[in-house]
């Protein structure tokens, strides 16, 4: 018994294709049933089945690009034991990730897995895989920066008005992304926060944060002395549509920032053809985030070399015929919790 891999990332698809798959969410969360589980992420959607043996595990792939075509040309498939391995975890340590050695992704597949997992191999499977990529993180030195999202979008923020002293940012929706700006916020930002379905989220978002409550028919008002939008819902329909901008863009003496980081996409892509305003989707991160990537050139370096000596211990495990015995056992750092 072993696993095949179905994935589409910011690497393989332009945002347009994923927000076509992700629209799909919920059938092709189910497609396989109980036999295989999703990731949804915001930059990659992946499938992980189990299978007999390759031949049926390539059977599978094939059956399910057909179903969803978006994935064909586009995404990848592996049916190697050792590919998806490695994949695995250079995923959970942060090495696939936009923002490169970012720690989001491990605590959301370690929330994920237990959750979504239809089987004990599934569940064995990745509780090695968080396990050691938390080593790999220790061991490079990624736990040290704490970098993410939020950080990376209030050094943009600073790059493009250096000169103002306090600036004026609103936060529409009250997820994760929202609880990140909020946990990090940067001194002399001001936040507000728009809740489009979870008011008391907000209202507490806006506690911690000293800042404002707003709702969305709130927001044209508002922008007026607003220097940046970050748009983060769950919304499968544009929530801030161009018409909104049009109407309070001639009122400002400064562009408008708009960070859309939804998929589906929050903000209307027609916005950002307006004058006064500034728009970045997802995938314009990968330009923004590349300084970060280069500052931490050496701890990625030797975050790989530590994936492939892991690598190697599940190659063994595979030529041994012990795979699943090599799932079961708890290595001496993470017991020890080293």
């Amino acid at each position: 018994m072993g696993f095949y891999l179905i994935g589409i990332d910011y690497k393989s698809a332009d945002l347009t294709t994923r927000e076509t798959l992700y629209r799909q969410r919920d059938q092709i969360a189910d497609f396989f049933g109980q036999r295989a589980m999703a990731l949804f992420t915001c930059n990659r959607i992946e499938i992980y089945g189990e299978a007999i043996d390759g031949h049926r595990g390539w059977e599978a792939i094939g059956v399910f690009q057909r179903r969803f075509p978006g994935f064909a040309g586009r995404g990848y498939a592996k049916w190697d034991q050792e590919d998806i391995l490695r994949h695995a975890l250079r995923l959970a340590t942060g090495l696939e990730s936009q923002l490169k050695g970012e720690r989001e992704i491990l605590e959301q597949l370690t929330i994920w897995f237990p959750r979504e997992s239809k089987s004990d191999l599934f569940f064995r499977f990745w509780k090695k895989i968080t396990g050691y990529s938390e080593d790999i993180r220790r061991r490079a030195g990624l736990n040290h920066g704490g970098y993410n999202v939020a950080n990376l979008i209030y050094a943009d923020i600073k790059k493009n008005f250096g000169y103002k002293k306090e600036l004026k940012a609103v936060i529409v929706g009250t997820g994760k992304i929202a609880e990140l700006f909020t946990g990090n916020r940067e001194q002399g930002v001001c936040l507000s926060f728009v809740a489009h379905r979870n008011r008391g989220k907000g209202e507490a978002l806006a506690r911690r944060a000293g800042g404002k409550m707003l709702l969305l028919r709130d927001l044209p008002d508002s922008l007026i002395d607003t220097d940046v939008v970050v748009a983060a819902t769950g919304s499968q329909n544009f929530v801030l549509r161009k018409d909104l901008f049009d109407k309070v863009l001639f009122k400002k003496d400064q562009p408008l920032y708009v960070y859309d980081l939804a998929v589906p996409r929050d903000v209307d892509p027609e916005a950002g053809k307006l004058e006064n305003l500034v728009l970045y989707n997802l995938d314009d991160l990968t330009l923004i985030a590349g300084w970060h990537n280069r500052e931490i050139k050496m701890e990625l370096k030797l975050a790989e070399y530590l994936v492939e000596e892991k690598v190697k211990e599940g190659r063994e495990a595979l030529r041994n015929g012990a795979f699943e015995d090599w799932l079961a056992s708890e290595h001496a750092c993470h017991k020890a919790g080293i």
